[in-house]
């Protein structure tokens, strides 16, 4: 018989965030009952925003399935500053912790499945589990750093070093986002990359 319970712990558990945090395993069931409680899953469709620049970003997301950029616009020019996949959380950090506006938008690049868990049920949770309160605030904390610091990749090395680094290091980005976001990541213009990967 399926266990939904045992289906959003496993989750909840696969995400990348957590390998490295063994207080989570720790947690009681009535935890992740009450976590089940209050997530819900929705559909974010190709092309879709998770979110928008100015608005507040009110839920986590846990990514089931699917792939998401952040944009930042500087002068009306769009740049992609992060990439998001599968057992991933989804955030505007900034916008989430503070709950004000968003500086970013997140968009999906591909058909998305997102278990959603709102700011007011996460301070919930937080009271209500001093445990989850030190898991949670650090893996916030390791979000806000992640976005926060370029990869010294992107700053240090030339374009072709760039390029073979993020396919090396990450190569779920480099099959499935598009040949103009990548560029965008990198910093390279569109025809450079094209160049890099395609020498003649």
């Amino acid at each position: 018989m399926h266990d939904p319970l045992h289906s959003i712990k496993t989750t909840i558990l696969n995400l990348e965030s957590l390998k490295n945090i063994s207080i989570f395993n720790q947690l009681s069931d009535s935890f992740f009952s009450d976590l089940q409680s209050v997530l819900t899953q929705k559909e974010i469709y190709r092309g879709q925003y998770y979110l928008k620049k100015g608005e507040v970003n009110q839920y986590l997301g846990f990514v089931i399935t699917g792939f998401f950029e952040g944009i930042h616009v500087v002068n009306k020019k769009e740049y992609i500053n992060w990439f998001w996949k599968e057992n991933e959380i989804v955030v505007g950090i900034r916008s989430f912790l503070k709950q004000a506006p968003a500086y970013m938008s997140i968009k999906a690049i591909e058909n998305s499945q997102v278990l959603m868990l709102s700011y007011k049920d996460l301070m919930m949770l937080y009271a209500k589990y001093p445990k989850f309160n030190l898991v949670g605030r650090q893996l916030l904390e390791e979000a806000l750093i992640n976005m926060a610091e370029m990869p010294p990749f992107l700053r240090i090395n030339s374009a072709r070093e760039k390029y073979e680094i993020l396919l090396n290091e990450h190569p779920y980005i480099i099959k499935r986002a598009s040949l103009k976001s990548i560029a965008s990541y990198l910093g390279v213009t569109p025809e450079t990359l094209s160049r890099i990967r395609n020498p003649t």
